[in-house]
């Protein structure tokens, strides 16, 4: 269970999985499976979002790490940690939004 401090963007527990599964093909290492749309979506979100933004997010969503968690392994204050998922998470779901309204994907 999260701690208490919690991002203030509130996701549909549906919009968390998309978010998820684009932060995990935005972070694909080995991108030979990766099909072509999920290239370009991939493209488009390293282009769109900040280094910082993907880096907390990843950790948050995906990881599973508390924002306290990540400010104290990055050497940040909670609130920027914070401000830097909220940003993030509205980032990632305009990409879904604009991912789903172009390809086949299932974001």
């Amino acid at each position: 269970m999260r701690e208490t401090m919690k991002p203030m963007y509130r996701l549909k527990k549906e919009d968390v999985e998309s978010v998820k599964k684009l932060l995990r093909i935005v972070n694909a290492e080995y991108t030979g499976c990766l099909n072509e749309y999920e290239k370009g979506v991939r493209d488009f979100a390293k282009e769109y979002l900040s280094s910082i933004e993907r880096d907390v997010t990843t950790l948050y969503y995906v990881k599973g790490l508390t924002v306290q968690e990540i400010a104290r392994r990055s050497d940040r204050n909670i609130s920027t940690i914070s401000r830097n998922i909220t940003r993030g998470t509205g980032r990632a779901m305009q990409i879904i939004k604009l991912a789903r309204a172009i390809s086949p994907l299932k974001f």
